[in-house]
């Protein structure tokens, strides 16, 4: 289900309906990831949800219930792997 917030003279944009939700927040951007890899990324400012170009790289690491965000990145623990998400080069790096 998706919420609208309706503001005198603005138009909210409906959150996208994704199945099995991850989300986080990277560089003032609210990330909400699917499992069928689609990545989608919510800009306050603007106002608006953006496809992420990088969403296979992106999702590749990032596991439910095992991953946090520390002040400002993204990290992941699978099979005693530790990884950090930089954004930089949307590549997931070993810790």
């Amino acid at each position: 289900m998706a919420f609208q917030k309706k503001e005198k003279g603005t138009k909210q944009e409906l959150l996208p309906s994704l199945p099995d939700d991850l989300s986080a927040c990277l560089d003032g951007k609210f990330h909400v990831a699917s499992n069928n890899y689609k990545v989608v990324c919510y800009n306050s400012k603007k106002g608006k949800w953006d496809d992420l170009a990088s969403s296979t790289k992106m999702t590749s690491f990032w596991f439910e219930d095992c991953y946090c965000v520390i002040e400002n990145v993204l990290y992941s623990v699978n099979d005693c792997t530790f990884r950090w998400y930089d954004t930089e080069v949307n590549m997931w790096r070993d810790v």
